[in-house]
């Protein structure tokens, strides 16, 4: 039986080979990068999913809630009244708005100026409040229209609940967000070239090497993910904003839901490209092991002895 002879790459092909693994690797990883960035770090509605939710939404409903409670000793309108005449629903459509519309301005670079709180029904509403009470004998217009702005005014500093520092931040922010709007042009590029790179690998690894150049740039697009994704991971198990000094208010929701969108979500996109990257790289070592099992097997091969015999005449 032929031995079957495998060929061994020369040192400066296994050079090459492990520069093409490397680039592919590092290309794979701007790629994965570029999808999280185009995909939901500017995109204002995967903000919305983990920004706004139930707990937000009651989050909006007992800060007007305390805020209107703290001053009823000035104003003397009971809570139920306000949110009664203002519509809880209008509360959180409004903050949802101004949510998305901050998320918005700094994602597109442009100026933050929301639209002010607006009740036709809360005047009225507190009118009819004042003219119940029994020591108040006539209620003006004038006493009507303060009770009313300081009302409307205490519910809009409460619904307009992002801290001025950041505001002020959110200038240097939006030129950051707007500088990664690149990442939605390059994201094809980093793929075309990832693939050219794999399939140039393959093509100067020959018959004789494909399974080489499939363990090798597996391998190194699994280190690479696996030097974003561990990270991430402790991050998001950390949970920062759960350790910070804040209590559960609209803001608290706000930062949450921007930390799972930097570290949960991404974590997530590189998940799956690393799970992806892990199949193939089991699929690699379990063919190569394979083929080193049927190398080993023809090694200890019983040999053959070509034998000569002579007639006797």
């Amino acid at each position: 039986m032929r031995k079957t002879e495998y060929a061994r790459p020369r040192t400066w092909k296994k050079i090459i080979r492990f520069s093409l693994d490397v680039l592919a690797a590092i290309l794979i990883l701007c790629a994965v990068l570029c999808t999280f960035s185009s995909r939901f770090l500017l995109n204002t509605e995967a903000y919305k999913s983990v920004v706004i939710t139930e707990e937000f939404d009651s989050a909006v409903i007992k800060s007007i809630e305390e805020s209107i409670e703290a001053s009823s000793s000035i104003v003397e309108i009971p809570s139920e009244v306000v949110l009664e005449a203002v519509d809880r629903n209008r509360l959180i459509a409004y903050c949802h708005e101004y949510t998305l519309s901050f998320i918005d301005a700094a994602i597109e670079n442009k100026e933050f100026a929301p639209e002010p709180f607006q009740s036709d029904k809360l005047k009225d509403a507190i009118f009819k409040q004042m003219e119940e009470y029994s020591e108040v004998a006539v209620v003006t217009e004038e006493e009507a229209n303060a009770v009313y702005e300081y009302t409307l005014e205490n519910i809009q500093q409460t619904l307009t609940y992002i801290p001025k520092l950041i505001l002020n931040a959110m200038p240097s922010a939006a030129r950051i967000l707007s500088a990664l709007a690149i990442t939605q042009k390059l994201e094809a590029v980093f793929y075309a070239l990832a693939a050219v790179v794999i399939v140039s690998n393959f093509l100067f690894g020959k018959n004789g090497h494909l399974l080489d150049v499939f363990f090798g740039t597996s391998a190194a697009v699994w280190v690479a993910l696996c030097t974003v994704e561990i990270p991430l991971l402790m991050v998001t198990l950390y949970n920062i904003p759960s350790r910070l000094a804040l209590s559960k208010t609209t803001f608290y929701y706000l930062v949450k839901g921007v930390f799972d969108m930097l570290f949960a979500r991404s974590a997530l996109v590189f998940g799956i490209a690393l799970a992806i990257a892990t199949a193939a790289l089991v699929i690699a070592v379990i063919l190569i092991t394979k083929k080193r099992k049927q190398q080993t097997r023809e090694d200890k091969t019983e040999r053959f002895y070509r034998v000569h015999f002579e007639k006797e005449e």
